[in-house]
């Protein structure tokens, strides 16, 4: 009886390992965050994350069957030959099933497939179902009762661990799952905080099941009475039950929510009815369309979030998924916005590793983040206004990118850094830093403004004292971003307004030609002294344009003025 029990609980621990992986689901590409005692500990589970669920799921199959045939030898005393040519013959008849569509298809998750009719698809779940039966009522001897109460506690177990392994880390690491909130995710949150008490949990869950399966369902018939035999299995579908409905439920979030309202969340909002006033190296644009706005900037106050999120961390040993992206967003911030020195002693255990198991690119954000926080003379500290029709632009959300160079060519990749809003004078001021000594990068600032601020039937726009970028260390105090723009009655453009010089812009006054919202145009040419455009080429995108055309566009441009900040230089400007 001891070594029976010591077989079961052996086993149990093996298959609450099974469990957690299975919970985890496969390695990330990207990194992740232990805490050193739970890297230890979860070392077996992390082994396993390198091969597949289904492979994982096999050998779970292959244990259990290998444990009954050893119970039934063994304990039972069956005849050798006989029941291991009958679980050959039993194993392989309930793996039939899964061969045309595989083991995924049990998933609520994914209860989809090349099938178009519902009443087909529903043929594999009853084969699992019949197959369990006729096991259970074959192999094992039960009676008609047992047999189907078992059968139904062994089919809704294996929906619920393949629904399990197939949601959890779905929720974990994609933006639209987390967004519905399921309650399953739970499991999730405890994994991420108690990882350790969570696989000890699991072991136990496993090694109790392992136990009550020996107990009620291995046991010949004689050796247990009618009652038991059936309320085990009937209590044990009838909890069974209650989690497939909250999971079902769950999935119902999925199925029918309403995706053309869009998706908000922490790490993702859209902003509908934007539109984006950009600055870039010698460039100004206006951009129409909805705007994607990523953690930890949104509809809430960034630097409170930073701070809770950063305690959330901290209770986490197990850091991964959408949660290690939180945490790249919040020291990516720490390293290049606002300084925020409560929030970078809260995180630098965990960045330093001094407690945690962390990966390489960590390790060189923590240098990065020692060398910012040692002093504030590199810092870059701006201000400035902003006055649109000689109004200022009061309570305007603006958001400062740190952008890069791809090292060999022209592509550029920003990353936002921070997002504030102006006051009630339409300043708006920040603080960012870089290696000024390595970084080639700048500091570039977009303000978001709705759509009925400029619109899209411009007629004239008269940009003064534009924004440049930020590179070096120091107070940059700016002269006021004077924007003054008059309408007409057509759409100027559609998608996007850009103004591109050679050199950084003192002023500039675009006058927009009345058609070009239908003919979407590319405008180069040659500014002198006088600020006046020479060799103008005019481009029509879509068809050629006829001389008449042409010369009318042109006479309409005319008036247009560009004072760089050298006597001579080059400008485009695109209408889309």
């Amino acid at each position: 009886m001891k070594h029976r029990q010591r077989v079961s609980n052996a086993l149990g621990c093996v298959f609450g390992i099974i469990l957690v992986r299975l919970a985890l689901g496969t390695a990330y590409q990207y990194a992740a965050v232990y805490s050193q005692f739970a890297w230890y500990v979860l070392y077996p589970v992390t082994a396993l994350r390198s091969m597949s669920d289904q492979f994982v799921l096999a050998v779970f199959y292959l244990l259990l069957w290998l444990y009954i045939l050893v119970v039934q030898v063994v304990v039972y005393q069956r005849p050798v030959g006989r029941t291991v040519l009958g679980t050959l013959v039993w194993m392989t008849v309930l793996a039939l099933p899964f061969l045309p569509f595989g083991i995924r298809y049990v998933s609520l998750a994914r209860y989809t497939s090349g099938i178009s009719s519902y009443t087909l698809r529903i043929l594999p779940f009853a084969g699992l179902l019949v197959s369990f039966f006729l096991v259970n009522r074959l192999h094992f001897k039960q009676n008609h009762l047992v047999a189907g109460a078992w059968a139904c506690v062994n089919f809704l177990l294996l929906v619920v661990v393949v629904t399990m392994a197939d949601l959890l880390p779905m929720i974990k690491s994609g933006l639209l799952f987390h967004a519905l909130g399921y309650r399953i995710s739970i499991a999730n949150t405890f994994i991420s905080r108690m990882p350790v008490l969570a696989l000890f949990a699991a072991m136990a869950l496993a090694g109790f099941y392992m136990s009550v399966f020996e107990r009620h369902f291995l046991r010949v018939p004689r050796e247990t009475n009618r009652l038991g035999a059936v309320s085990v299995p009937a209590f044990m579908v009838l909890a069974l039950m209650l989690v497939i409905v909250i999971m079902r439920d769950d999935y119902q979030r999925y199925r029918y929510f309403h995706y053309q309202g869009g998706i908000t969340t922490v790490f993702f909002a859209p902003y509908d009815d934007r539109q984006m006033i950009t600055f870039d190296e010698n460039r100004f644009a206006i951009v129409n369309g909805r705007q994607s706005v990523f953690y930890p900037f949104g509809r809430f106050s960034t630097q409170d979030t930073l701070r809770h999120h950063a305690e959330n961390v901290l209770r986490m040993k197990l850091i991964e998924g959408l949660d290690y992206y939180r945490l790249a967003r919040i020291v990516t911030v720490l390293a290049h916005g606002p300084r925020d020195t409560i929030v970078y002693k809260r995180l630098r255990p965990v960045i330093t590793g001094s407690s945690y198991r962390i990966p390489e690119q960590l390790r060189i954000w923590a240098r990065f983040l020692d060398q910012r926080y040692a002093s504030d003379s590199s810092d870059i500290s701006v201000t400035g206004w902003v006055r649109v029709n000689g109004s200022p632009l009061a309570g305007t959300e603006f958001i400062v990118n740190k952008v890069n160079r791809t090292s060999g060519s022209d592509r550029k990749d920003a990353v936002p850094v921070w997002q504030d809003r102006t006051d009630t004078e339409g300043r708006f001021d920040f603080t960012c830093y870089k290696d000024a000594g390595s970084d080639t990068g700048y500091f570039q600032v977009n303000f978001s403004v709705p759509d009925s601020v400029f619109g899209s039937n411009l007629r004239t726009i008269k940009v003064v004292s534009p924004l440049s970028v930020f590179r070096q260390p120091g107070r940059h105090l700016l002269d006021t971003l004077d924007i003054v723009f008059t309408r007409q009655g057509t759409a100027s453009y559609r998608k996007s307004l850009a103004v591109a010089t050679s050199s950084r812009p003192d002023s500039f006054l675009v006058v927009l030609p009345e058609v070009a919202a239908i003919v979407p145009l590319r405008i180069t040419g040659a500014v002198n002294n006088t600020g006046e455009m020479a060799d103008v080429l005019l481009e029509c995108l879509t068809w050629r344009l006829d001389e008449q055309s042409r010369l009318s566009f042109l006479e309409q441009l005319n008036p247009s003025r560009f004072y760089l900040s050298e006597p001579d230089g080059d400008v485009m400007i695109s209408i889309y």
